[in-house]
């Protein structure tokens, strides 16, 4: 057996990528497992034992005739063709998309055989975006920064590929303490993933002071270059360490796993910690969706701000003395709990729970939550409403006559139900959810798309009318079940 796994993203999500990888390889171990990635993220991979093949999108001779001075459009679809074709040969008995993007999706379809099973992103024969599998469609509908999705990535990849990760998936290349660190030191890794998730050298700063007045051993400072502008130049001791531009990737390993502890944004080093098993204080920003990208380490915890302006020296000093002296979170922290899905216990962080329970009752087969609300309610009662009238289409569309009218209104009722969802943005769950599903219909026969439209249509009438009865649950609605326990 041979399988592609396909990761289009940048250097965290190739990281979180590794337990899925793993635990491909502990599923089937006689399995041929190939891993496609950007070349230019490609050092993400080196210590990924899982892999039997490592292949490398070529971007530059792809994109570089493009913009060179002489654009070369044959010679760039002429590189493209080449790497395709070369991966078509291969006849991949299954193809794991990763990357959620329309870019992979259109490279996944290109590359697969006739035979190929596809998980993740793909391509409809008329070239419209193709959500073969269940997982894929609640990433889609669900995730992301302003969604509610509360399941970690790294879970969520697993679920894609249909493995189920243990402790073991979580591993990494071993070893030695890089010289030049002492026996006890923690690690501070000034950047993040963008600017607007990292900390100002002054916050650093501020930190740091409150750090040392309890802390003796080493602090190490590591970014990448680039990042030396994050680093605070105030602090003269002989304990700091500044490696910020001067390690590579791969050096990350070594350090963190010897480390005490990490302290971090969303970034690179917050993925590696928790392959390592490295307990993390993960100082967290509005946008950023720490459910979906915190640490997984035991004894992390993650602290949140609206932004980097609001970062409470205090408040981040004083709770890694807690974590260092292996004691309970603080009453203001974001404690990790949980193993796997749902990771993370509320202390002094407030999060609306409803959309939460809505994306749960729709995809894990609990009850639907009780609302309190009355522009909630109004809101499912509209959506209830437009069920029904794109019901009646139903059968005036099979009509020639009232057909063009039918295909009008449907179109109406699609723009209508997104707009419910922009004014009660609480039910948004059920809103993307219903969009989703209508996109996952794929080329078939007239009777063959209406029969699955009126599935879905109905659904949603269901689902609208739990709460125009005041029920709570209706144990004869029909939801998709991924199987979570959570």
């Amino acid at each position: 057996m041979k399988i592609l796994c396909v990761q289009l993203a940048r250097f965290g999500d190739i990281y979180q990528s590794w337990p899925t990888l793993n635990a491909l390889k502990r599923s089937n171990p006689d399995v041929e497992l190939h891993f496609l990635v950007r070349e230019r993220f490609a050092a993400a991979t080196v210590g990924l034992a899982a892999i039997d093949r490592l292949i490398q999108l070529p971007s530059r001779e792809i994109f570089e005739p493009l913009f060179s001075d002489h654009p070369g459009l044959e010679r760039s679809l002429r590189n493209l063709n080449s790497f395709t074709d070369a991966l078509r040969a291969e006849e991949y008995d299954l193809i794991v998309n990763l990357s959620f993007s329309p870019s992979s999706s259109y490279l996944v379809d290109i590359v697969a055989a006739p035979k190929t099973v596809i998980r993740g992103y793909t391509r409809h024969t008329d070239g419209f975006l193709a959500i073969p599998d269940d997982a894929s469609s609640y990433f889609y509908a669900q995730v992301g920064v302003e969604r509610n999705n509360r399941i970690h990535v790294t879970d969520l990849f697993a679920l894609v590929a249909g493995v189920e990760l243990n402790n073991a998936d979580f591993t990494y290349p071993k070893c030695d303490r890089p010289e030049g660190l002492a026996q006890s030191y923690i690690v501070i890794h000034v950047g993040a993933s963008s600017v607007e998730k990292s900390c100002s050298a002054n916050s650093w700063s501020e930190i740091v002071a409150k750090i040392q007045k309890f802390y003796s051993g080493q602090i190490v400072f590591v970014g990448a270059s680039g990042e030396e502008c994050l680093v605070p130049h105030d602090i003269e001791s002989d304990s700091i360490v500044n490696w910020v531009g001067r390690t590579e990737l791969k050096d990350l390993f070594g350090i963190l796993s010897h480390a005490e502890a990490l302290i971090g944004a969303d970034s690179v080093a917050l993925h590696v910690a928790s392959l390592t098993a490295t307990p993390s204080l993960n100082i967290s920003f509005a946008s950023v969706r720490f459910w979906e990208t915190g640490p997984r380490a035991p004894r992390s915890r993650v602290l949140w701000f609206e932004d980097s302006r609001h970062i409470s020296s205090e408040r981040v000093a004083a709770e890694l003395q807690l974590l260092l002296a292996h004691k309970p979170a603080s009453s203001f922290s974001i404690e990790k709990i949980e193993e796997f899905g749902v990771l993370y216990k509320l202390n002094g962080y407030q999060e609306a729970s409803f959309s939460w329970e809505l994306v749960r009752a729709l995809y894990m087969n609990i009850e639907f939550p009780i609302i309190d609300s009355v522009t909630i309610r109004h809101g499912f009662m509209r959506l209830g409403e437009l069920a029904t009238l794109g019901l009646d289409q139903m059968s005036a569309i099979q009509n020639p006559e009232t057909r063009s009218i039918a295909i009008g209104i449907l179109d109406e009722i699609d723009s209508l139900v997104h707009q419910v969802g922009q004014f009660v943005p609480e039910i948004g769950p059920v809103v993307r959810w219903f969009q989703t599903e209508k996109l996952r219909i794929g080329p078939a026969s007239m009777n063959e798309v209406l029969a699955t439209t009126r599935t879905i249509f109905e659904k949603l009438r269901d689902i609208c009318q739990i709460y125009e009865l005041n029920q709570t649950f209706n144990e004869q609605l029909p939801r998709e079940d991924l199987t979570w326990k959570l």
